[in-house]
């Protein structure tokens, strides 16, 4: 009997163990943080190394080579939604407009990467 309590107390212990170090926002049903802190995470310069390579596979044709556009299409250097909302935009596309839906062919991790390299075009113009 002694065993039996002991294995429910280690559970639970485990439970809340592995609560605390989820964090606060998960512990409390919120979602981890998104790439927003990682973007100021020192490997944000290979993020945008990265994110350099796949903007220029897919985005510079309209949206020029250093994220500057002009005209009719965004200027990205002055997004300043969160990175769902860039995320959500690059996978839908932008219905009436000449925005494409990208969900065919880059990933959640890739379209962070390019809004690294977007973010590091933004600072290099300030």
């Amino acid at each position: 009997m002694h065993t039996q309590q002991f294995s429910k107390s280690l559970a639970v212990f485990a439970i809340l163990l592995a609560t605390v170090l989820s964090g606060p926002t998960q512990a409390m049903g919120g979602k981890r943080p998104t790439d927003d802190a990682a973007a100021e995470a020192p490997d944000s310069a290979q993020l945008a190394a990265a994110g350099n390579k796949l903007y220029h596979q897919s985005c510079y044709k309209c949206h020029g080579p250093r994220a500057v556009s002009g005209g009719t299409v965004p200027d990205l250097r002055h997004f300043e939604g969160k990175s769902e909302e860039f995320v959500s935009t690059v996978q839908e596309g932008r219905p009436g407009t000449i925005m494409p839906a990208w969900k065919e062919f880059l990933s959640e991790p890739e379209i962070l990467k390019i809004l690294a390299y977007v973010r590091s075009q933004a600072a290099a113009e300030k």
